[in-house]
């Protein structure tokens, strides 16, 4: 039996973010535990984009703050997170998309972010190899970008390391004990651990640990696939999506990386298994945009799943029943983007009971409101 200040459950990079802020601010006895390696959950199957076009006000917010961090990152932690500013572009294919997107931008710019409309002739300018038949437009912003999830975990493993905190893996939480409405401790598979903090941020196997309490999270694993091409010379230069299922890029190798989908319900499984059907959809949807690439050679393909949440926007809660329990969830693909500002504002709950970045809108309760705001730019 060993004891610990605040125990983490979770070796992604929220779970990463969160020991390096608890360390950072000054708690030393700091535990994380990952069942299997680190970044073996979302984050090591995630495409690394980092963005702030969002089209809700504090969702776009919260993007941008991970964002500004991400740019300071890599003096922050004295290790590269290979994060470049390479701008994402959405492409619109009708009237409706461009109508969307401007509304977004408006809002986006309200709040300082620098996106905005460009037309089809500026995509093309943009993305010179890109098939533009289908599309009229787009919206646009610089500051967006994509980093290297495997440097980024590894950044904030070391530092939160050096700082004092006791990484564990391949150790699972099999139980969170409380007693008299408090926490008292984690029963691992390597023993028991007392502590009277523990921050969940499992992603899919969240709810799991929380059911014993009572605690129901509305969230869902939605899996995505990813398709990866032999290394070419640099040709695309733009994070490339739309809200349409296109998610493309060119990597620092050269390898093109496309996560697509089709629009149609999605299948809630947290299976990982690749599907030669994806192939044959991903495809497709790249040849549509990118018919260079007809001759190009798949080496791998990858899935990975989505804490979903039913507004597609991330819960965070620290409870009063278990007190001592903070939880970060319902990321919806969007918690590798989101991980630095994830880390601080768990850190700040834990040891200041509140964030100084407002989460109200973000809490549980918020789904008790029948005008729920649907964050719409999911891909």
């Amino acid at each position: 039996m060993t004891r610990a200040d605040a125990v983490i459950i979770g070796g992604g990079s929220s779970g990463l973010s969160t020991a390096y802020w608890l360390t950072k601010l000054g708690m030393r006895n700091v535990v994380l535990l990952e069942k299997s390696y680190l970044s073996s959950g979302a984050t090591g199957r995630c495409l690394g984009g980092i963005r702030a076009q969002f089209a809700n006000e504090p969702d776009i917010r919260l993007a941008l703050a991970a964002e500004k961090m991400y740019e300071r990152l890599g003096s922050e932690l004295g290790f590269d997170p290979l994060f470049k500013q390479d701008g994402y572009l959405f492409l619109a294919f009708d009237d409706q998309d461009l109508a969307m997107f401007e509304r977004n931008s408006r809002i986006q710019n309200q709040h300082g972010v620098q996106s905005r409309m460009v037309t089809k002739e500026e995509v093309q300018e943009l993305s010179p190899a890109m098939n533009c038949a289908g599309i009229v437009g787009g919206c646009y912003n610089k500051k967006d970008g994509n980093a290297v999830h495997f440097a980024v975990t590894e950044g904030f493993a070391e530092k939160a390391r050096h700082q004092g905190a006791d990484i564990r893996t391949f150790i699972s939480v099999e139980q969170i004990l409380a007693s008299g409405g408090e926490v008292q401790g984690v029963q691992t598979s390597d023993g028991l651990i007392e502590t009277n903090h523990v921050v969940c941020v499992a992603g899919m196997h969240t709810p799991g640990l929380l059911k014993q309490f009572g605690i129901e999270m509305p969230v869902v694993p939605v899996r995505r696939e990813v398709l990866v091409t032999e290394p070419l010379r640099p040709f695309v230069r733009v994070m490339t999506v739309s809200l349409r299922g296109h998610s493309m890029f060119q990597t620092l190798r050269g390898e093109f990386v496309a996560e697509c989908h089709d629009g149609e319900a999605e299948e809630e499984t947290m299976s990982w298994s690749s599907t030669f059907s994806y192939a044959e959809l991903a495809a497709r949807k790249v040849l549509d945009l990118f018919p260079c690439l007809r001759d190009v050679h798949v080496v791998r393909q990858w899935a990975g799943t989505y804490d979903m949440s039913p507004d597609h926007r991330p819960i965070f809660q620290s409870f009063d029943n278990p007190r001592g329990l903070h939880v970060a969830v319902g990321f919806s693909g969007h918690g590798f983007m989101l991980a630095p500002m994830i880390g601080k504002i768990m850190a700040e709950l834990v040891l200041e009971g509140q964030s100084s970045f407002d989460i109200s809108t973000f809490r549980l309760e918020r789904f008790a409101d029948p005008n729920l705001a649907i964050e719409t730019t999911v891909i």
